[in-house]
């Protein structure tokens, strides 16, 4: 055949930038995400044992009990939420990428939506009657539904004597995250959809952040939370336009994190993020939870586990709160995601079931861990056994529940 002539010869093509294409599963996501819903069970099966804020159910702990096991789960929202904050704004892109605008709010109103009027509408205002009426006074209504109108719903004027948490009653307890996470995605694709080009977006590679740049980072947090719990104390809850349920003492360290997950999915930091760096900030997480319980005794205790240091003001246990928790958050984030992808970047039957079922259990695992409580609430046993044995009891049974009952009711893999 003879060679092409120079009408017919093509020129080379000009180079066109390298793009990411999608890749195989990644598995340390899947694990990381089990791991730290487990955290989140742990968490809420020790709040009435560390007398820490609002649970179903509660006890009186001796001073020493509740010290002990409340640092134990005070670590927990330091970095639990970060973690799945930054996979939720990882996982939006493609999302928003693989379907038309109206599908895709569609498909968020059904995965996050369906589940926020379940739990919020139906599972919590049942947990909470049927929990606080022992301990907040609820006896003076009739009824569920005299509670569930007057005092849930608002419709009704707050009793005399009411000493409830707050009123009204209506809350979304755990739920806030999900109902975040609505807000985001569909800001998310409110943004892409009206003021970005039409297309995909473009996975190009770009370096990770060095250790210098996550150093800025979590400077940067540190300050913006101390900044905002100058006026709000620490775990007080709002209800922006009320609607929006927020943590105004932890958001400014919470929010950051899912558009790191939005820039990690763009540029693929989360497999191209270095070993080295993870060692190096999972080793800076480890110090500061050593460095925490190091001092529960010491006159430095101030600076941290006072209640000067969750109240707010301009103070220096306040600031040295927000700067250690911030750095915690920022380690254990950092430090986690690298060891799960080095270490545990596989499945198995067992941890498909469990990465599975993940989702509902995060939603519906309130009233299993409760009914754990009230069951053990009578035994003649160490209070932090309790503890153990509700956070154990409860991982088995609420990851049981998901897989077995929840996930193969009609229509629930759809949602859930």
């Amino acid at each position: 055949m003879p060679p092409p002539t120079l009408e017919t010869r093509e020129a080379p093509p000009s180079p066109a930038p390298k793009v990411l294409t999608e890749s195989k599963r990644l598995y340390f996501v899947d694990n990381l995400r089990v791991f730290i819903i487990m955290c989140v069970l742990s968490h809420h099966a020790g709040n009435p044992y560390a007398s820490h804020g609002f649970w179903y159910y509660q006890t009186n702990p001796s001073e020493e009990i509740s010290s002990t096991v409340a640092q134990c789960i005070m670590l927990n929202p330091s970095f639990t939420m970060a973690i799945l904050l930054v996979f939720s704004g990882y996982l939006v892109p493609p999302s928003f990428d693989r379907r038309p605008f109206w599908i895709y709010v569609r498909e968020k109103f059904i995965r996050l939506g369906i589940p926020l009027v379940i739990g919020g509408m139906i599972m919590l205002p049942l947990l909470q009657y049927y929990s606080f009426h022992m301990h907040w006074g609820y006896k003076g209504y009739d009824s569920f539904w005299q509670y569930y109108w007057e005092a849930w719903l608002g419709f009704g004027t707050m009793p005399e004597g009411w000493n409830g948490p707050g009123w009204t009653d209506r809350n979304l307890a755990h739920l806030w995250y999900i109902e975040h996470l609505l807000v985001y995605a569909l800001g998310y694709g409110i943004l892409r959809k009206f003021f970005f080009a039409p297309g995909q977006s473009l996975r190009t590679p770009s370096p990770p952040p060095g250790n210098t740049a996550i150093f800025l980072f979590a400077v940067f947090i540190s300050l913006s939370t101390f900044a905002v719990r100058i006026f709000c104390p620490y775990d007080r809850v709002y209800a922006l336009l009320g609607v929006l349920q927020i943590d105004m003492s932890h958001f400014p360290q919470w929010l950051p994190f899912f558009f790191v997950g939005l820039a990690a999915y763009r540029y693929d930091w989360l497999t191209q993020l270095p070993a080295s760096t993870g060692r190096i900030w999972l080793a800076v997480a480890i110090a500061l939870v050593v460095l925490n319980f190091a001092i529960r005794f010491t006159p430095a205790s101030r600076l941290l586990l006072s209640v000067e240091a969750h109240s707010a003001g301009f103070t220096l246990p306040n600031f040295t709160k927000c700067v250690w928790e911030s750095f915690f958050c920022v380690g254990a984030a950092v430090g986690l995601i690298t060891l799960f992808r080095e270490k545990l970047n596989w499945s198995s039957k067992g941890l498909t079931i469990l990465a599975a079922s993940a989702y509902a259990v995060h939603v519906f695992h309130p009233p299993l861990i409760v009914a754990w409580q009230y069951g053990l609430g009578h035994l003649a046993i160490p209070t932090f056994c309790k503890y153990v044995i509700s956070t154990l009891a409860g991982i088995v049974t609420c990851f049981a529940f998901a897989h077995y009952i929840i996930r193969r009711l009609p229509y629930a893999k759809r949602v859930l």
